[in-house]
């Protein structure tokens, strides 16, 4: 066969020739599953906007990978990090999970844009096309001058790449591809449908050095490897003998897009909606840019053709038919929108899907479903050109069947939407749960990733009462404990209901504390012994003013304040000495310090009331520490401050002391990950204070490598709130404020109201959540608890009951059926029929 490729070089891909050059990006996928309106819209406008700036050909590529269960099982254990019990322990919780993902077919798709360096073909000069056509000539001849390439041609295409990076990196996140990658997608394409190819890392295209000025050579007999795999052709399929096995493979066409579509949905969405199945499909779309005025002269051109057909049919008995006057009116259309203040291109493009299976039955079986996902839009099966569709697939090739080309605006590429992804969490790390979509993507969860990554460490759940915040919270504390994690589990109810801390292996290293009213545990929580330095005086005034009712005076804040001041100045304080000081203040200060120490005196603030340095007993030892905290009486969720009774107020400001003194528990070892979890974190995040501290401890805790986990059952201010959670999941709400809060929270529009409703819907069940991850991706997602944390929780019952197939909301957008919002996308113009034939502007 003809090598379809010269050479690569670094993300540089040469085809046919040294002049055929192609840069290649890896593009980053964004969430789209569960996505607003405005969401969407803007996903489509990113890959429309660089449609209309490019001014060059492109090609995109989605990839279909095939997820390996062995690979997770291997690569989830690279996060334990506990001795060889922990390790013996997470390895059987991860091969359960291999039970679990064995009947399921887990692909992600990795997607490739190449752009052509130079200007698009359509529209070259003749000389330019004779002279590609001898260099296609010399190629196959062999008549190709050894010096066609060199160091001083690499280095003129260095800055037209660069400016061409800076121009996709303007409207879509992207990286460079290296040329192993590209390297991996042409081996892929062999082993398409049976498996994943087996690629030497250290791959790289050889060359001759054939002068002293740099010129060179490329040899080809490595690029030709890559195509070491016998294919037999057939009429319209393909027999691929790969290492990964005989795999079976079809290539299809889309045929003529509808003259109407609606945005977001799956007639528009067909690099995403449309391949969001449990098999491998690759989807190619090879656009060739046609500039503006020669769109323009394109248009004018057929406009004359229909209003000449239509005049001569208007001298029949009849007059003109209906499909010429369709023809004359869409032929205006197109002409006015070409000729719009954008002067928006067209784009000759061509949708080539490619799937593969391990037998010839299945493959037509796949077929069929996929033809079903392409709904209303026609998939072409071409008898003869499959080794040419398959050859075509691949990066940087051209499409080869000009027959099947369409032309198609900016906004019509965009909304096929290859960017959007529906899988969200970590690369590697013990499996979460399954995402609620058709592809029923696995989600991995490495608590410690964020610290790790120097991102917001914080993880937050909300939702109503039984709705599995709690039980997520549990899993997420055995998770982290068994990767050897300290852990601290903090139970404002003192119920004693935190049924992970049972587990045998769990039980044996945890430390338990119950706090309450009494003199054993006075002083434990004294805010000066327990703050890290430099938050003492705001954890102790924090403190000391939720102490005393509202409202304060001026005179005592003052006096608080100074004396607060001076015993943080200090190596070692207490609230003991910080009463003393208040004595030595005057009337004022004398007045002061007997208000605190009546409040102070009886009842649960005893636990911040440190009578002498270094009073109370030490803790933390063991691994797990679970405080758990008697008598306190929290207000409802949602009371004002301004409305709660003392012993409500006091509570809520021991609460604040807890989760300083969690944080402090967790600083043993700055190496070594550490996770604090604390259930009815609405008290701490319901005011400006609450706020102030966990901002304070959040950005501590991404230094320390700490990471808080905050469970609750309403959601705080979300301005206060967002730049501090990391990872968030929302469970079912009960008001439609409540769901406003938890969309903004979410960064999805918090007034679209069919998201506000599933958050509010009784289908949203127990454990299905909204995920929110640390990169922004966002999936809906049922929590999967694992059998032994399963039988700890609930031995007769799960609390997040296994969601039948029939229950899971489709892979597509939530106006599927007609009942979502929408946008009207501009329809083909008829351009199809328009500018079907030869493409010369006469």
């Amino acid at each position: 066969m003809r090598n379809p490729y010269y050479f690569l070089h670094g993300n540089l891909v040469f085809g046919r020739g040294p002049k055929d050059v192609w840069a290649a990006y890896r593009l980053i996928g964004q969430s789209y599953t569960g996505l607003a309106l405005a969401g969407k819209l803007e996903l489509k406008e990113q890959l429309e906007g660089f449609a209309y700036a490019v001014a060059t050909d492109f090609q995109l590529i989605r990839a279909s990978r095939e997820w390996s269960v062995d690979q997770y099982v291997e690569r989830a254990l690279a996060v334990a990090r506990g001795d060889e019990r922990l390790t013996a322990e997470f390895e059987r919780v991860t091969e359960g999970h291999r039970e679990l993902l064995a009947g399921e077919r887990v692909v992600r798709p990795e997607i490739l844009l190449l752009v052509r360096l130079g200007a698009p073909r359509y529209g070259a000069s003749n000389s330019e096309r004779l002279g590609d056509l001898f260099d296609e000539l010399a190629a196959a001849l062999r008549l190709r001058r050894a010096e066609g390439m060199g160091r001083k041609s690499l280095a003129q295409l260095r800055p037209l790449e660069a400016r061409l990076f800076d121009r996709v990196t303007e409207y879509m996140p992207c990286e460079r591809a290296r040329s192993g990658e590209v390297a991996t997608l042409i081996r892929s394409a062999y082993t398409r449908g049976v498996g994943e190819p087996r690629v030497d890392p250290n791959w790289q295209p050889q060359a001759l050095i054939v002068d002293d000025e740099g010129g060179f050579e490329p040899y080809g007999h490595d690029l030709l490897r890559l195509h070491d795999c016998p294919v037999e052709i057939a009429a319209r399929s393909l027999v691929v003998h790969s290492e990964a096995g005989v795999g079976h493979q079809a290539a299809l066409v889309v045929g003529a897009l509808p003259d109407e579509t609606r945005f977001p949905g799956p007639a528009a969405e067909l690099m995403f909606a449309s391949l969001e199945l449990d098999f491998p499909v690759d989807a190619v779309l090879a656009c060739e840019t046609i500039p503006n005025r020669l769109a323009e002269k394109l248009a004018k051109k057929r406009l004359v053709d229909a209003d000449q057909q239509a005049k001569e049919e208007g001298f029949g008995e009849h007059g003109p038919a209906p499909a010429t006057l369709e023809r004359t009116s869409a032929a205006r259309e197109a002409l006015q929108r070409l000729g719009g203040s954008d002067r928006a291109p067209l784009l000759r493009s061509a949708l080539t899907v490619v799937v593969g299976a391990p037998d010839a039955e299945e493959l037509e079986r796949r077929i069929d479903r996929l033809r079903d996902s392409f709904r209303g839009v026609e998939l072409y099966r071409p008898s003869g050109d499959q080794h040419r569709l398959f050859m075509g697939a691949m990066p940087a090739q051209p499409h080869p069947t000009p027959e099947y080309k369409m032309h198609l605006l900016p906004e019509q590429v965009g909304a096929m939407v290859p960017t959007a992804i529906s899988h969200a969490g970590t690369e590697i790390g013990p499996l979460l749960g399954f995402t609620l979509t058709g592809s029923r993507q696995p989600v991995l969860f490495d608590i410690a990733a964020a610290a790790r990554e120097n991102r917001p460490p914080t993880v937050l759940l909300t939702g109503s009462l039984g709705s599995g915040k709690t039980a997520t919270m549990q899993l997420l504390l055995y998770l982290a404990f068994l990767s050897g994690a300290r852990c601290v589990d903090i139970d404002p109810k003192g119920h004693g209901d935190h049924a992970w801390l049972a587990l045998p292996e769990v039980a044996e290293r945890t430390e338990r504390i119950t706090l309450g009213e009494g003199e054993r545990f006075a002083g434990l929580l004294d805010p000066f012994r327990i703050a890290p330095q430099g938050a003492q005086k705001q954890v102790a005034m924090s403190f000391l003013f939720a102490l005393l009712p509202e409202p304060i005076p001026p005179e005592w804040r003052t006096e608080i304040t100074r004396a607060v001041n001076a015993i943080a100045e200090r190596e070692r304080g207490c609230v003991g000495d910080m009463l003393l000081e208040l004595g030595h203040g005057g009337e004022s200060g004398k007045q002061t310090a007997t208000a605190i120490e009546v409040h102070l005196g009886a009842g649960i603030a005893q636990l911040g009331f440190g009578r002498s340095v270094g009073h109370g007993p030490e803790v933390g030892d063991a691994q797990v520490t679970a405080l758990e905290i008697r008598n306190l009486n929290l207000p409802e969720a949602g009371t004002a401050r301004g409305e709660m009774e003392d012993d409500e107020r006091i509570a809520q400001s021991v609460l604040r002391l807890i989760a300083a003194y969690a944080r402090r528990l967790c600083e043993t070892d700055e190496r070594e990950h550490a996770v604090y979890a604390l259930d009815e974190a609405w008290a701490l995040l319901g005011d400006s204070q609450g706020a102030a501290l966990m901002r304070r401890l959040s950005r501590m805790g991404r230094s320390l490598r700490i990471t808080p986990i905050l469970a609750s059952q309403i959601v705080g201010d979300t301005k206060e709130l967002e730049p501090l959670v990391g990872n968030y999941f929302s469970f079912h709400v009960e008001t439609d404020e409540e769901a406003a809060r938890a969309l903004r929270l979410l960064r999805l529009d918090p007034d679209d109201e069919a998201l506000r409703q599933r958050l509010m819907s009784s289908s949203f069940r127990r454990g299905d959540c909204f995920f929110r991850d640390f990169d922004g991706r966002v999936v809906p997602l049922h929590v999967e608890l694992g059998e032994d944390l399963l039988a700890a929780l609930r031995p007769d019952h799960d609390p997040l009951e296994e969601p039948q197939p029939s229950d899971a909301p489709p892979a597509a957008s939530p106006d599927d059926n007609g009942g979502g919002p929408f946008v009207e996308l501009e329809d083909e113009f008829d351009l199809l029929p328009l500018i079907e034939g030869p493409d010369e502007v006469a």
